[in-house]
């Protein structure tokens, strides 16, 4: 079981290129700003010369190219901590840079649960809670499942870091990026959430662990979701408590944290 981190919140914005040429709008690397805090855009986006368009926000800052260590084959089993707790795991990148010059990237890819499926080639990273609860470290394969980095390998990281819920409610954006302004607000931000609590941790582990990955019963259905969305209230029923009853059915009700559905 891997407790959730912060969730970013996000926003809606248009934005309004005033310039001849197009601008191209990357996450982490331009900044706006709303409610105190810094915002960028969730991935990259193009904006036409002279043209408004709408794009997502999400509040955090990007910290890039951030060495966790060296990989050691003579090292039986190795972790990487990562020291900075109020990070957004959905959003890391790890990278493996050996000392060929190649180089590989890879995000989490949603394998915190599972490792169905991934071979012993495939480029991925493993992210587990550190002792002591308050981070995360990271780990590899064994060339079984999930490739192994070669000897000497420097293992760095692009980490995003949120402050979760307090994002939820801002409204109103600005930017300095040349050639950039904030025409308007479409959706007020929203979705932010924080690390999930020891009591949530008590409670939702063991259930997570009983489903083994399947939902078969409501109960296994609301433990799933909870694990996948940091921040939801959830519950979920057997259609055979409907009036009337639809049976072989289950049903899901969920609330975020900025009170959506």
């Amino acid at each position: 079981y891997l407790p959730s981190s912060p969730r970013a919140a996000k926003a809606g914005i248009k934005v309004t290129n005033n310039t001849g040429s197009n601008i191209e709008l990357n996450f982490g690397r331009d900044i706006f700003t709303g409610g105190g805090m810094n915002w960028t855009p969730d991935r990259t986006y193009l904006i036409g010369a002279n043209t408004t368009q709408e794009i997502t926000i999400a509040q955090g800052v990007l910290h890039e190219n951030r060495p966790l260590g060296t990989w050691d084959n003579s090292r039986t089993r190795q972790a990487f901590p990562i020291s900075y707790t109020e990070m957004d795991t959905t959003k890391l990148e790890i990278g493996v840079m050996d000392n060929t010059g190649t180089s590989w990237w890879t995000d989490v890819n949603d394998i915190e649960g599972s490792v169905t499926g991934i071979t012993g080639g495939d480029k991925v990273y493993f992210l587990t809670s550190s002792i002591g609860g308050n981070g995360y470290e990271v780990y590899f394969g064994d060339n079984i499942v999930g490739k192994r980095p070669v000897h000497d390998s420097a293992i760095i990281a692009n980490i995003f870091e949120t402050a979760g819920r307090n994002g939820n409610g801002v409204a109103d954006f600005a930017t300095n990026v040349t050639g950039i302004s904030v025409f308007t607000t479409t959706s007020i931000a929203s979705g932010g959430s924080d690390r999930e609590s020891i009591d949530s941790v008590r409670n939702n582990a063991p259930l997570f662990f009983q489903t083994q990955g399947r939902a078969v019963t409501a109960r296994d259905l609301a433990s799933t979701v909870r694990q996948d969305n940091s921040g939801l209230v959830s519950t979920a029923w057997g259609g055979e408590d409907n009036t009337p009853p639809q049976y072989g059915r289950v049903y899901l009700s969920a609330m975020g944290s900025g009170g959506e559905e």
